[in-house]
């Protein structure tokens, strides 16, 4: 299993976003004079091999695959 990220960014700015409608993606800037912070993450991936090793001793998995619980 892995993560990979492209870039990430954490920066003071000057202005806050202004939606133009509640359930819409188009916004405008508009400046301010109050401390704003801008969390910008690029490409996140997630991914996991299904191939690779269990996550427990194969051993412990043998012996106790047949048990009843």
């Amino acid at each position: 299993m892995g993560l990979m990220i492209d870039g990430i960014s954490l920066d003071n700015i000057d202005n806050h976003w202004t939606f133009h409608s509640p359930n819409g993606m188009n916004f405008t800037r508009t400046e301010n004079k109050f401390i704003n912070k801008e969390f910008n993450i690029a490409r996140i991936r997630f991914y996991f091999n299904s191939f690779s090793e269990m996550l427990i001793p194969t051993s412990l998995w043998e012996q106790t695959k047949h048990e009843d619980l």
